[in-house]
């Protein structure tokens, strides 16, 4: 077992664990964290499998947008101490995630893998070597190719960042 190897596994347990901490936290912010370290620990999965482009999308899109977003969103709650309580829902959608989840297990350790022959065959290395310089290709196309897109895109964004401020300082004033 190598380096790489106990980095998967710690990142792994990692995603696992703060998954699970996701859906059990009874305390919303508490749980919009753990999905913040969910989204990381996926992102450092994606750098270990030399998917550096995935992985940089993961945490500055995943962790750095969508849940900070949610975490604003949690924070401009009112009444949070009734936001979240317990019903007779919890139980039963308890009950289907673990069916689900039973269901899910049973059909991938009865699935064969036919697939995984191909890992010693003579096309694994071109696949190696067709993934290992994305970024060098995405750069390329998108500064390249697809400029006035990149440009749009990034004129768009600024667009949504100026409306928001105007929006938030309106509201405060």
């Amino acid at each position: 077992m190598n380096l790489t190897d106990i980095f998967f596994i710690i990142f792994s347990l990692i995603a696992f664990s703060s998954a699970l901490l996701v859906v059990f936290i009874q305390d919303l912010f508490k749980s919009a964290l753990m999905l913040v370290v969910t989204f990381i620990s996926v992102g450092g999965i994606f750098f270990l499998l030399n998917a550096e482009f995935l992985g940089v999308i993961q945490i500055l899109i995943y962790a750095g947008g969508i849940a900070i977003i949610i975490i604003f969103g949690v924070l401009m709650t009112k009444d949070m101490a009734t936001a979240n309580t317990s019903n007779i829902f919890m139980f039963i959608n308890g009950q289907i995630c673990l069916l689900f989840f039973v269901l899910l297990s049973y059909f991938l350790i009865n699935e064969e893998w036919f697939l995984l022959d191909l890992v010693n065959s003579p096309y694994a290395e071109q696949a190696k070597n067709l993934f290992s310089n994305t970024t060098d290709h995405l750069a390329t196309l998108l500064l390249k190719n697809w400029v006035i897109a990149f440009e749009f895109s990034s004129v768009l964004l600024l667009a949504v960042i100026i409306g928001s401020l105007a929006i938030v300082k309106d509201k405060n004033e």
